[in-house]
């Protein structure tokens, strides 16, 4: 590049081509300084700013070869500032908090796929079939069909809007195209529908492990409470780690976000006891075109002080970037040790992007030179969430083999942990780490056994006949509803006969389970109550995937800390807590009665699919309810929880939305709100 102009090769650095040298300094103010005194040549300004201590002088180097340097010097002052801290108790400051960035008031409009979606499976009759056939065309060319059906496919809408676009299907198909073109777009179209329809499958599926559920159908063996003090000490980190996605961009916009973070964690930590000594907020990649770990990705992590308790923790979050999904698809054959010679008995089989990002996160970030020269009465604390509870893992299970670490006191808790270690190696950490898991979790039960197991219990013909069944009664009441009774084709006639799913799933990566010894936050369908059963990956719970509205809920940190929370709240824990003598005689109502009839609602004496359109017994498992304090069947317009339900008196799919009425029980081990029968709510207001 010309003189004096700055070179691409690196954010903030100058290149030997451009100015004859690479600078490398703390702070953004001195960089800007630095920067501008060598593109206008200004030789007195650059020798008096480069005998500043905080600037480090590299020439000679290409662009690679700088990359390396700088990542060197990072290391270098990172391992000095932590040796600092030790010879003179003096903690890093983060005072100088970067300038902020003014925000800007543009508003953007973006015309996606997925709106042309939404509008398609909000449309209301038939003068707007053209948004259905739009949407089948975009799905058709390559947009993402499963993230429109994800988010749409539990409206009520949903039936009208698929009826609508298959129709229009084989006109979309046919229409015109001739060639190449025509069979890209009949195959594209084939796709589509497929999606459609195990879409629709799966609608159904979830809504029958619901009504199982709630004729309390599920089978649920007893356990064993996990011991008070683990659960305390367990739930101990776990807000700092939530602490990684809400800092991720600090507390504003800034000119210099990464600063700006590690800025607004240490101002967050330090009303805590505790020092932070590194933050990288953001999922890395290692570019370096000569590095030996070109392409290995991290996920974000901080390294924390306590002096006072005499710990060092190592936060690491989960998924909250791209970066982080690829790391989360990275699935292969890999070992937990590099070379042959290692240690047996923890060479095993472990998640390879994980792993990857475990050693990258200990060498080239440096952090297992730092926890190796820790004082010998500091202990180790890993603590992750998702992707991050799993890396944790992996790395605490990388120093437990490492034998400069024997003799240290090493602690692992993972919430949420995905399936990344083999079996005997998940008993070898059952001293060292605790992974806790939360109800219907999705993430610690996506291994490849319970992907078959799934597989086979969703493809079985009883269960295929259940959701045809219940899809012509759904549609029935549709076409009753808009008066379109006799007029339509019944798409469930229609079905594809063969199987839509792969008949044969490859096992790229082998058979993965959580590691350590669990905690599984369970709730008893018999009450409703919270507990925490001490158990392992063999336990039959974590043995299926539970296809439910809040599979994915239940992983999010957010309900961890309500769950655990709620849990150590209640007292009762201090004396042994058990849920029986806790709740008494109380048990939740089944859904259905003795004579196999559905009950109504305990408050109002209706059918609870009268409030709804569709009225199937696959509806019923929405259109019911637990009260969360008497455990009676209630429908949702005698326990609102800001509901949306069709206004028939108005026009045709009007709405009207309910009041949210939800209170927090702490007795129920949550701090989560409970849906209450009204009569509840007025009893618990009284008192």
């Amino acid at each position: 590049q010309p003189r004096g102009e700055a070179c691409g090769c690196g954010i903030g650095w100058i290149c030997v081509d451009c100015t004859s040298h690479i600078l490398s300094c703390e702070g953004t103010e001195l960089m800007a300084e630095l920067e501008k005194a060598c593109r206008t040549e200004d030789d007195d300004k650059i020798d008096f700013l480069s005998e500043r201590p905080e600037v480090a002088w590299l020439s000679g180097l290409d662009c690679d070869e700088a990359d390396e340097a700088i990542h060197n010097i990072q290391l270098e002052r990172r391992i000095r500032r932590f040796r600092d801290f030790f010879s003179t108790g003096v903690a890093p400051t983060w005072d100088d908090r970067p300038e902020g960035r003014q925000r800007e008031y543009s508003t953007q409009i973006r015309h996606t796929a997925v709106r042309t979606a939404e509008e398609a499976l909000n449309m209301f009759g038939g003068t707007q079939i053209r948004y259905g056939i739009k949407a089948l065309k975009l799905a058709a060319n390559g947009y993402r069909l499963h993230e429109m059906f994800t988010t749409y496919v539990l409206s009520e809408e949903f039936m009208h809007a698929w009826n609508v676009m298959l129709d229009q299907l084989a006109e979309f198909v046919d229409g015109g195209m001739d060639g190449p073109e025509a069979s890209r777009t009949r195959q594209a179209a084939k796709k589509a529908a497929t999606a459609l329809e195990l879409a629709m499958r799966m609608y159904y599926y979830s809504l029958h492990l619901t009504l199982d559920k709630l004729k309390l159908q599920v089978p649920q063996k007893e356990g064993s409470l996990c011991p008070p003090d683990l659960l305390m000490e367990t739930t101990k980190f776990l807000h700092l780690t939530a602490l990684l996605y809400k800092t991720k961009n600090g507390g504003r916009p800034s000119l210099d976000p990464d600063q700006e973070a590690k800025w607004f964690l240490a101002s967050l930590v330090s009303q805590e006891g505790l020092d932070l000594f590194e933050y990288i907020p953001q999922a890395g990649e290692d570019r370096r075109a000569r590095s030996k770990t070109k392409g290995v990705k991290c996920p974000a992590f901080a390294l924390l002080l306590d002096n006072k308790g005499k710990e060092a923790l190592l936060l690491v979050r989960g998924s909250q970037e791209k970066q982080d999904h690829l790391i989360d698809i990275d699935l292969g054959s890999e070992t937990l040790l590099e070379g042959s010679d290692q240690d047996p008995e923890w060479n095993a089989g472990v998640h390879r992007g994980m792993v990857k990002g475990a050693r990258y996160i200990l060498q080239s970030h440096g952090i297992r030179k730092i926890l190796a020269d820790l004082p010998p009465d500091f202990s180790i604390h890993l603590v992750g969430h998702s992707l991050g509870a799993g890396t944790a893992g992996l790395i605490g299970a990388i120093l437990l083999a490492d034998p400069a670490f024997k003799s240290r006191k090493i602690k692992i808790v993972g919430f949420g942990t995905p399936a990344c270690v083999a079996p005997q190696l998940a008993k070898k950490l059952q001293e060292n780490m605790t992974t806790v898991i939360h109800r219907e979790d999705v993430v610690p039960r996506l291994s490849f056994t319970n992907m078959v197991r799934l597989r086979q219990h969703f493809n079985r013909q009883e269960e295929k006949d259940w959701c045809q069944k219940q899809l012509k009664r759904d549609q029935k009441c549709l076409w009753t509803y808009v008066g379109w009774e006799g007029k339509r084709k019944d798409i469930a006639d229609g079905a594809q006969e063969e199987d839509p799913i792969p008949s044969e799933p490859r096992n790229i990566a082998g058979d993965l389970v959580v590691p350590g010894k669990v905690i599984y936050l369970r709730q008893r369908w018999q009450t409703g109550q919270y507990e925490a059963i001490l158990t392992d990956h063999d336990d039959e719970d974590l043995q299926r995937i539970t296809v439910s509205a809040t599979s994915l809920d239940d992983h999010y940190v957010e309900s961890y800390l309500k769950v655990l929370r709620g849990l150590t709240f209640n007292q009762s824990w201090k004396g042994g807590y058990s849920p029986k003598e806790k709740n008494g005689s109380r048990e939740l109502q089944s859904a259905m009665d003795d004579n196999g009839n559905w009950r109504p609602c305990s408050i109002c004496r209706r059918d609870p699919t009268e409030l709804f359109i569709l009225k199937s017994d696959a509806h019923r498992a929405m259109a019911t309810h637990h009260c969360g304090q008497c455990g009676l069947i209630v429908c949702m317009e005698c326990a609102p929880a800001g509901d949306k339900l069709p206004d028939f008196e108005r026009e045709l799919w009007a709405v009207r939305v309910l009041k949210d009425k939800r209170m927090v029980l702490p007795e129920m081990g949550t701090l989560e709100p409970q849906r209450l029968c009204i009569r509840c709510q007025t009893l618990l207001y009284a008192a």
